[in-house]
Formats: C-alpha cells, structure tokens, sequence
C-alpha cells in the first residue's frame, strides 16, 4: 500500500528491482494506471532544456542566487539539496523529517574557508 501526506492508502501491483527490496527500503515505480494525484505536476520537458543559455539573467544581473552561484557554488548547491530533500551526504530525507542541509553545507564551507587561511 502506498500513502502520501494527504491521500487515501492505495494498493497496486509493482514490479520489484532485480536486486529485490529490504524491508523499510523505498524504491520508485510509475503510477498505476487511472491514478490521479492532488499534489501538482511538474511540467518537465522532454528531449530538451527548460531554459536557455543565458535564462540565468532574466531576474538581472544582480540576482543574489545568479552571484551565489558564481562566487560560492557549494553553498547554492546546498540550497538546491535541501529542497531536493536530501541530506548533506545526497542520501533522501523521510518526508516527516527536518531538513537541515544548506545549515550544514554552509557551516562545512565557513570552517573549510577559515581554516585554509589560517594554514
């Protein structure tokens, strides 16, 4: 049976990898046919990219996630690993748990920075 936050449990025929499945393991398959979820769809394109080349500046130049990530790479990926729902160490987060990566991320990346230049 499958539950998500809001929706009923629904049971459905799955096929198993062929490494198989530990108890408690989560593992993705497709919908069943005729599911249809109340959270929204993400509308990702196929065979090509959402955004152009030079899309990174349709907010400005001076866009503070645009410099973030030009000045500070680690840190914006930390932003984009915690809404990704993923620990510091890329494992998933269960979806009741708290989500601290980019506090992490950013702390590793001070002390990386103050500690090189100390040297």
């Amino acid at each position: 049976a499958v539950q998500t936050d809001n929706e009923q449990p629904i049971t459905f025929m799955a096929t198993v990898p062929m490494e198989g499945v530990k108890a408690g393991e989560v593992f993705l398959t497709p919908p069943p046919p005729g599911y249809a979820s109340t959270f929204p769809q993400v509308e990702a394109p196929i065979g090509r990219w959402k955004d152009g080349l030079c899309d990174c500046f349709n907010y400005g130049c001076c866009h503070a996630q645009l410099w973030l990530s030009f000045l500070c790479p680690e840190i914006a990926m930390g932003q984009v690993m915690q809404r990704m729902r993923l620990t510091w160490l890329g494992g998933l987060v269960e979806s009741h748990s708290r989500v601290d990566t980019f506090k992490t991320v950013l702390i590793i990346v001070v002390c990386y920075n103050v500690f090189s230049a100390a040297m």
